[in-house]
C-alpha cells in the first residue's frame, strides 16, 4: 500500500531558528540561558535567580530548601519536573564549575566591598564631629600664631634669634596636630568612598590604611626633622610659615567638606 504521508518539517525547523535566535539574543545581552529541547527559553539578569542556580548546582547534596528554590526558577509548573529530574542527574564538568565558582566568587567580593563601605560611612558618620571640633581648634590656634609670628617679624638671613627658632618648634607641634587630623579624614574619607587621594603616593595605600599612616608619618618626620635641624636659618623659617598656613588651608578645607557632606 501507499506509505503514509510525511508530517512537514518546515514549521519545526522555523520554531527552532527562532528558539536559537532568541537564546542568541539573550547571551549576547549578558544573560544566563536554560534551555531544554521541549521547553521554552528560560532566561535569567537577576544576581540572586543565578545565585541559587550556581550555589545548587555545586552542592555536593543539595538540601531541601536549596531543591525547592532550584526548582521555583523553572517559573512554569509544568517545567519543574524536567528541572528537578535536571538537577538529580547534572554533574558540572570542570569548565562549567570554574564558571559558577568565579561568579560566586566575584558576588562575594562585592557584598564583602559594600559591606566594608558601609562599615566606613559609619565610622566616618561617628568620629566626623570630634574631627571637625579638633580640626577648627587646631586650624584658629595655628592661624593665630602665624599672625603673631609675622607681627614680631622673621629674624634676618644674618641674625640668631631664639624667639624665631621657638616659632618654629611651636610650628611643627601645630602642624602635627593638623597632619594626624589630615590623615585620619583622608583614611575615613577614602573608605567610605566619599573622596579621593589626589597624592599619587599617597593613592597606592588608600586600600591599607596601616601602609598610608606609615607613609604619610616617615614622609612628615622627615620634613619635620629637616625644618627643626635648621630651624635657625631664615630660609628654614620662612619655609616654616608657608607649610604651617598649609596645613592650616587643608584643614579649614576638611571642615568644610564635612559640612558639604553632612
Amino acid at each position: 500500500g501507499d506509505a503514509p504521508p510525511q508530517r512537514s518539517a518546515g514549521p519545526a525547523r522555523s520554531m527552532t531558528r527562532w528558539t536559537a535566535r532568541q537564546a542568541a539574543d539573550l547571551l549576547d545581552a549578558g544573560a544566563t540561558v536554560i534551555l531544554f529541547d521541549d521547553l521554552p527559553v528560560r532566561h535569567m539578569f537577576t544576581s540572586d535567580e543565578l545565585d541559587i542556580l550556581y550555589e545548587t548546582l555545586l552542592a555536593e547534596t543539595p538540601t531541601s530548601e536549596q531543591e525547592r528554590e532550584f526548582v521555583s526558577l523553572a517559573r512554569w509548573k509544568p517545567a519543574e519536573e524536567r528541572w528537578r529530574a535536571w538537577l538529580a542527574d547534572f554533574t558540572p564538568d570542570p569548565e562549567s564549575r570554574t564558571l559558577m565558582q568565579a561568579a560566586l566568587r566575584q558576588r562575594d567580593e562585592v557584598i564583602a566591598a559594600y559591606e566594608r563601605q558601609w562599615d566606613a560611612s559609619q565610622r566616618l558618620e561617628t568620629l566626623a564631629y570630634p574631627l571637625t571640633i579638633a580640626g577648627m581648634l587646631l586650624s584658629i590656634v595655628a592661624f593665630g600664631h602665624l599672625l603673631q609670628w609675622m607681627g614680631k617679624g622673621l629674624a634676618r638671613d644674618d641674625e640668631h634669634a631664639p624667639l624665631a627658632a621657638k616659632h618654629v618648634v611651636v610650628s611643627l607641634w601645630l602642624m602635627l596636630g593638623m597632619s594626624v587630623v589630615d590623615l585620619t579624614w583622608t583614611i575615613l574619607a577614602g573608605q567610605a568612598g566619599v573622596m579621593r587621594e589626589v597624592n599619587p603616593l599617597a593613592a597606592r595605600f588608600l586600600d591599607t590604611p596601616l601602609q598610608l599612616a606609615l607613609f604619610k608619618v616617615l614622609a612628615t618626620l622627615v620634613g619635620f626633622g629637616i625644618l627643626f635641624a635648621w630651624r635657625r636659618r631664615y630660609q628654614i623659617q620662612q619655609a616654616t610659615w608657608w607649610l604651617c598656613l598649609a596645613c592650616v588651608l587643608v584643614t579649614f578645607r576638611w571642615v568644610i567638606f564635612d559640612t558639604m557632606v553632612n
